[in-house]
């Protein structure tokens, strides 16, 4: 059975009897069709009920649902966080712990989105001539001013890299920024006239 099939049959077994479900899955958890209906069950926000995290929580080994639920971030489906709280009451010491990392992992989330609407909101105050004078800047700065850099090129090659990155990211930022306001413009200009 491959897992488009399985797939079919678990979608017919909606609403049946939590027994009947796990029958059905049971065989499944030894073969590598598991790892990828835990990542579709994790990935998708409309596949959420506590009972059957429960029972597959009884089942599995734990290594597929924690990998699934890192890699499809199930943390940011609200109807999966309801589920979790499961593994925050649990007994388990590993639920518990998995809880833990995931509500961290959310919350870092949301801080930086929130961070990033200030660093957005004020590279657009730079031109990309002061962005590029700032960028190179700092990497003669910690070119020359690191006690580690001396005769490490390694080191020095990080730090080109890192910044180059954080240079691109900065450009693609402005740029985007640039162009929604050119948009705008275009489009009050339409309306106007």
């Amino acid at each position: 059975m491959n897992i488009t099939e399985i797939r079919n049959k678990l979608k017919l077994m909606e609403g049946s009897p939590n027994k009947e479900v796990i029958t059905f899955i049971k065989p499944l958890i030894k073969t590598a069709v598991w790892s990828e209906l835990m990542l579709s069950y994790f990935g998708n926000k409309k596949y959420c009920d506590p009972n059957f995290l429960a029972q597959i929580l009884i089942l599995d080994n734990f290594k597929h649902i924690e990998k699934a639920i890192k890699l499809k971030k199930a943390f940011n489906h609200s109807s999966h966080w309801k589920s979790f709280e499961l593994l925050k009451n649990s007994r388990i010491t590993k639920y518990r712990q998995l809880y833990k990392e995931i509500k961290y992992v959310k919350e870092n989330l949301i801080y930086w989105k929130e961070k990033a609407k200030l660093y957005i909101d004020s590279i657009e105050k730079y031109s990309y001539e002061e962005i590029i004078i700032h960028f190179t800047s700092y990497f003669q700065k910690f070119k020359n001013y690191s006690k580690k850099t001396p005769d490490n090129q390694i080191l020095i090659t990080s730090y080109e890299s890192i910044l180059i990155n954080l240079l691109n990211n900065f450009i693609k930022q402005r740029k985007s920024k640039l162009i929604n306001t050119k948009k705008n413009i275009l489009s009050i200009c339409l309306i106007v006239c």
